[in-house]
């Protein structure tokens, strides 16, 4: 009995310490008001030295069907072409304009569409707003029109999709919700995917997830053209299933495929599929479901798909269609902002958030596969927060757009030649 006062006094004298410390920072862990460090602006400054152009551009420059040539897109509806030849990028004339208009939800949208045709090809944009038209549509304030070649198995003379979010003008990829012919010597359209039983979504058009298309879709049409639709579930549901459309028949193919990825191999449609720890690639064959592979992960923040290649910032190259598998050293990515695979499939280069740094650091990681080497440069404003894609120009070369040092100027580009990135 008579310890108590001892251990009454050891108690308070705990508690006391233990105040001090909360309201002080009584020696344990950071000092209140320590701040991080910040980032050395000067890494950006010799990463830029690597490029082989200095140029600023007023809008990024995003890239078409066709291998080093981009186009810029100006709000106000205007587009342009830019060639990469020679170190520098070329300002190029289009092979031709036309105005087209489609009918959607019963409106009539114009919008004047500048493209490119070279080798049987044609590529092609066009933007409809209601500040930049005086067209009297209602339910539409924006639709961005897609030009593309014309999947060999239809006919047609061009391919053109819509896309109604304006929030993704300058997003390289997009999800077009509309797809029609199109006739590049008048402007004369016609849908091209059957809009059958079609219902009214919440904006009181028609539902905008009936008929969905990627560019890479598109691309890798082969007999049968693959969209995505989610016209079987509620209209808030992100519930997506794959169709078919086969000559002039649209069939349904398999339900709960996600991340807008489908490619059609000899063995089957692979596909994506999303799970409580991250997510499967699949594969779809005469009914038949097969689990190809499991990933644990946030697609789009842990892995990211470049084409067919998912790049993970574990250090996997996973290739989709052939299920090719290569490891490479983990790039210290804690969140990934971009990756793209070379044509070849040889080089991968990654960018992102470092797992550990200064207050706003960036981290561009170059990583030859072939050879088992990688080249990191980390620092601030290496690439544009808004537009942090990246694309390889052939086999040699990474381009990107980087945060602009000039106030009236949207952008800097930036192209460096791998072998320049490893010196």
């Amino acid at each position: 009995m008579k310890k108590k006062p001892l251990i009454i006094t050891c108690v308070l004298l705990a508690a006391a310490i233990a105040l001090s410390a909360a309201v002080f920072g009584f020696g344990l862990g950071k000092k209140k008001g320590e701040e991080q460090p910040k980032a050395d602006p000067n890494t950006a400054t010799a990463y830029q030295a690597l490029s082989t152009t200095e140029a600023f551009a007023d809008h990024p420059l995003l890239p078409t069907d066709f291998d080093g040539i981009f186009y810029s897109a100006d709000p106000n509806g205007s587009f342009e072409f830019y060639e990469y030849k020679n170190g520098g990028f070329t300002k190029i004339e289009a092979s031709g304009t036309v105005t087209a208009t489609v009918s959607l939800s019963n409106q009539s949208i114009p919008a004047k569409i500048a493209y490119l045709q070279r080798d049987g090809k044609v590529d092609g944009y066009g933007l409809f707003t209601t500040a930049n038209s005086d067209a009297p549509v209602a339910i539409y304030d924006y639709v961005f029109f897609r030009v593309k070649t014309m999947p060999d198995p239809f006919s047609g003379d061009a391919l053109l999709l819509l896309d109604t979010k304006k929030d993704d003008f300058y997003r390289p990829e997009k999800i077009y919700e509309e797809a029609y012919t199109l006739d590049l010597s008048n402007g004369t359209t016609k849908v091209f995917l059957l809009q059958k039983s079609r219902t009214i979504g919440k904006n009181g058009g028609s539902r905008s997830d009936f008929t969905l298309l990627t560019d890479a879709l598109v691309d890798h049409a082969g007999s049968r053209l693959l969209f995505f639709t989610g016209r079987y579930y509620a209209e808030t549901s992100e519930q997506r299933d794959v169709m078919f459309r086969t000559g002039n028949t649209q069939t349904h193919g398999f339900a709960n495929a996600d991340f807008y990825y489908a490619r059609s191999t000899k063995d089957g449609i692979v596909f994506l599929r999303k799970t409580e720890k991250g997510f499967n690639a699949m594969r779809y064959s005469d009914g038949k479901e097969t689990t190809l592979k499991e990933f644990e992960g946030a697609f789009g923040t842990d892995y990211l798909l470049s084409g067919d290649v998912l790049i993970g910032k574990n250090g996997i190259v996973y290739n989709l269609a052939t299920q090719k598998e290569q490891a490479f050293d983990a790039p210290g990515i804690k969140a990934l902002a971009a990756a793209a695979v070379s044509p070849d499939g040889k080089r991968i280069v990654l960018a992102g958030e470092p797992e550990s740094g200064a207050v706003n650091e960036q981290r561009v990681v170059y990583v030859d596969l072939e050879a088992g080497k990688q080249k990191a440069f980390t620092g601030a404003n290496l690439y544009r927060l808004e537009t942090p894609e990246l694309y390889f120009i052939g086999n040699d070369t990474v381009f990107h757009n980087r945060k602009s040092t000039q106030e009236n100027k949207a952008c800097q580009l930036c192209a460096i030649e791998w072998a320049k990135a490893f010196q």
